[in-house]
């Protein structure tokens, strides 16, 4: 029920990051506090429970920065401005 919630707040934000990106960025602020909140809470447990009990928030929160703003990562991703710097500093080192 909860990766449903999860799912469903990615989606409604991907949708708005598309159609209004200045409207998506509170709702996407809020979710993140919110998760927030929860890997603090779960991460007070002790040792390996405090890790296990906080990792699904921050995943969770992982996907809703995503989905919140793909304007930004989609056009990295298909320009290849991540991969073409780092391709150049390799052929340029090689070639020197």
């Amino acid at each position: 029920m909860v990766l449903l919630g999860i799912v469903a707040v990615c989606v409604v934000l991907a949708v708005l990051a598309f159609v209004v990106p200045r409207l998506s960025r509170p709702p996407q602020r809020g979710t993140q506090r919110t998760l927030g909140a929860g890997a603090r809470a779960g991460g007070k447990a002790p040792g390996i429970l405090g890790r296990a009990f906080s990792k699904p928030f921050h995943s969770s929160s992982k996907a809703v920065g995503r989905s919140g703003s793909p304007s930004l990562w989609m056009c990295c991703e298909l320009s290849g401005a991540f991969g073409t710097s780092r391709r150049h500093d390799v052929t340029t080192a090689a070639t020197r």
